[in-house]
């Protein structure tokens, strides 16, 4: 009996040791779970804070990115416009070219060019940039905006003696001036829009910081260009001008955006009974 009872009581004190270190064990479990959580969530606030620093020094190299291309934008692409747009509206291209709605201007393919130019119009371009009328513009151009087209293309040739005086005749080469123009301004002005527009679409550059201040000219000098890119751009080829293509629809849906706010708000003004200019 005696030894029954022994064997009992070595059995509840196993029993009553195996709870005690299952309890400690699961304190000393608790306690490295917690220190654990508490170093993961120290690593994660660190990783978060570098990650934050991070993504704060790529916005601040966007920043200054976009800054120095608005710079770019101004000598490479305003500059050579202002002679571009002289040649079109002098030469009629831009009265043609106004026909062309700003909601119409999506794929920019030679598809998408016939359904919003007429044949007609089209036809027209295209004999307006071959004509003397054309050429006759880029020289005045070039005289206006000392854009030095002339140079190289013009000769001196000196007539016979004619009442002691000798008659100077010059030769121009209006197709060399003319060609020189469409490729130094024209081609350009395309290639430079492109590269602009890469920076900000390739995330190199935050296009929001310089959408307010250039938005309008660039709007309306891709609308100018918009024959040029169409004309390039056949269905099923490789595409031209896409970051161009792209930063404009980009620009363009903005634009229109706020319009409809302001609109918006100018109609609730109006029905509380205060009228504002827009």
């Amino acid at each position: 009996m005696q030894q029954k009872d022994l064997l009992e009581a070595f059995s509840y004190i196993a029993i009553i040791f195996g709870t005690v270190l299952a309890l400690v064990q699961y304190k000393l479990n608790s306690i490295q779970m917690k220190e654990a959580v508490k170093r993961d969530k120290e690593l994660t606030e660190l990783r978060m804070k570098s990650l934050s620093m991070e993504i704060a020094q790529i916005e601040l190299k966007q920043v200054q990115k976009a800054i120095e291309l608005a710079e770019y934008y101004k000598d490479n692409i305003l500059r050579l416009f202002e002679a571009v747009d002289y040649v079109y509206r002098n030469a009629g291209i831009q009265e043609i070219l106004c026909a062309i709605k700003d909601e119409s201007m999506i794929d920019f393919d030679s598809v998408e060019l016939y359904r919003t130019l007429s044949k007609e119009n089209i036809e027209k371009l295209r004999g307006i940039q071959k004509s003397e009328e054309f050429a006759k513009c880029v020289m005045e151009a070039d005289q206006i905006f000392n854009m030095g087209l002339s140079q190289g293309f013009v000769s001196q040739i000196v007539s016979d003696e004619v009442s002691d005086e000798k008659k100077k005749i010059f030769r121009v080469d209006i197709t060399g001036i003319v060609n020189t123009f469409l490729r130094e301004y024209v081609n350009a002005i395309l290639n430079n829009l492109e590269y602009f527009a890469m920076n900000f679409s390739h995330g190199a550059a935050d296009e929001t910081v310089v959408y307010q201040s250039l938005h309008q000219t660039y709007l309306e000098i891709v609308h100018t260009f918009y024959y040029s890119i169409c004309a390039l751009n056949e269905p099923m080829q490789s595409r031209y001008y896409t970051n161009t293509i792209e930063l404009y629809q980009k620009w363009h849906s903005r634009k229109l955006e706020q319009e409809e706010e302001i609109e918006q708000t100018r109609r609730k003004t109006t029905r509380k009974g205060t009228t504002i200019s827009v």
